[in-house]
């Protein structure tokens, strides 16, 4: 669609939100970085997405890591005002949840008035349970059902604040709007019976050919859990809990040392997902999916797609409580492959960790030799330069470092 091609100079800003298509777009571009400057547009970064770069600019981060310092973000701006290309595109997800403080700062790093943002619209019913299973990555403990009654009934809750921060059109879409008008804002309807929309867009918009950015995969792509993998995810977490076990641990142990891996377990049966939603829930996003539909009509800004497809039929039948009873147990085979990945992770981690610690321990060895050698060559008599004080500091430092590794028993 030429209507769509962005005019040169453009910076395209994806801001998601999660879990509607954000790392399949990411993973296209990443995998075409070379191709795409065939067709004079850039994808910056050497990443899928630069996490942290955004974390900085939104000011947060995941749970179990640290805020990002805001020079990671300035040293990505510095990379994409120094791009040169008719048109360049940024996508991080994380944006769709930055504060309405943070978001004018964000669009004029990134070029102020040559800035054209685009987001992604999901229907309800489809996006809940994702939404449900990122947040059990994330060490939530809520069942599927305790977690759709919270989210759905308290408004005001933490965990409602998390979906509807990023989901709920009217408040996401106008963070931005406020900032670059709706001329510049471009709302995506996802359709699952046109999986080539997302991608054909994005192609349209930067100027490249029809199907470049489709089909392309990435090892690290966000692929979905089972619900019996997320069920044992979440009972992992509650066991975290009641061992009071920290975030830094989970993040080590469970997100790198399970989650990560059960990508590459055997695929589950496609029943192996949450039931549909229960009679009450269908009810309320029903209305909710209404409402979102007339909000997209008064925000004034460019729809690709069709609106209706984001209603959540009422007629239906919807899945009875009894069916959201959690699996009481998980294959063997699950289990095992769980417990394997960990051990394996950890004991990479161990490696790399015991690795950085000897070459630590060298560098200051080496550092220590060359102190002695230049305080023999001023002699006994020469005036105390501090030479000494600086040779038995770092000496003392290596022997701290060497002993730490004997006790874990690690040195050769």
């Amino acid at each position: 669609m030429a209507d769509l091609l962005l005019p040169e100079g453009s910076l395209l800003l994806h801001i998601g939100p999660q879990k509607t298509g954000s790392t399949a777009i990411q993973a296209a571009l990443h995998g075409n970085r070379e191709r795409l400057s065939e067709y004079d547009a850039a994808y910056p970064g050497s990443r899928l997405r630069e996490r942290r770069a955004g974390w900085a600019a939104i000011g947060g981060a995941a749970r179990g890591r640290p805020t990002p310092r805001i020079e990671e973000w300035n040293a990505f701006v510095d990379e994409v005002s120094r791009t040169n290309a008719a048109r360049i595109c940024v996508s991080n997800e994380d944006f769709a949840q930055a504060p309405a403080d943070r978001v004018p700062a964000i669009v004029e790093d990134l070029g102020g008035d040559h800035v054209h943002v685009v987001a992604v619209a999901r229907r309800l019913d489809r996006l809940l349970p994702s939404q449900w299973q990122e947040r059990v990555k994330a060490r939530q403990t809520a069942t599927y059902l305790q977690w759709l009654d919270t989210i759905l009934r308290d408004p005001d809750s933490r965990a409602a604040h998390r979906v509807w921060n990023a989901h709920d059109l009217e408040r996401m879409v106008g963070r931005w709007v406020d900032v670059v008008g709706p001329e510049r804002f471009t709302l995506i309807v996802s359709d699952d019976s046109d999986r080539g929309l997302l991608a054909h867009t994005f192609e349209d918009m930067l100027g490249l050919p029809q199907g470049l950015l489709v089909g392309v995969e990435d090892e690290s792509s966000n692929s979905s859990l089972s619900y019996t993998q997320t069920e044992l995810v979440r009972r992992i977490n509650e066991q975290f809990d009641e061992r009071g076990w920290s975030d830094e641990l989970y993040l080590q142990a469970v997100q790198s040392g399970i989650i990560w891996p059960l990508r590459n377990a055997p695929k589950a049966p496609k029943s192996d997902r949450p039931p549909p939603l229960p009679d009450w829930a269908r009810t309320l996003v029903a209305d909710m999916s209404e409402e979102r539909v007339a909000v997209i009509e008064r925000l004034g800004v460019r729809v690709v797609g069709d609106p209706s497809v984001l209603l959540v039929p009422r007629d239906q039948p919807g899945a009875d409580e009894a069916d959201f009873v959690p699996p009481d147990e998980v294959p063997v085979e699950l289990a095992a492959f769980a417990v394997a990945s960990t051990i394996e992770r950890l004991t990479a981690a161990r490696t790399r960790e015991t690795t950085r610690a000897r070459k630590k321990v060298r560098a200051l060895r080496r550092k220590n030799r060359a102190l002695r050698r230049e305080v023999r060559a001023l002699g006994r008599d020469a005036p105390d330069t501090g030479l000494r004080a600086r040779t038995a500091s770092v000496a003392r430092r290596a022997k701290q470092q060497v002993a730490s590794l004997r006790r874990r028993g690690s040195t050769r």
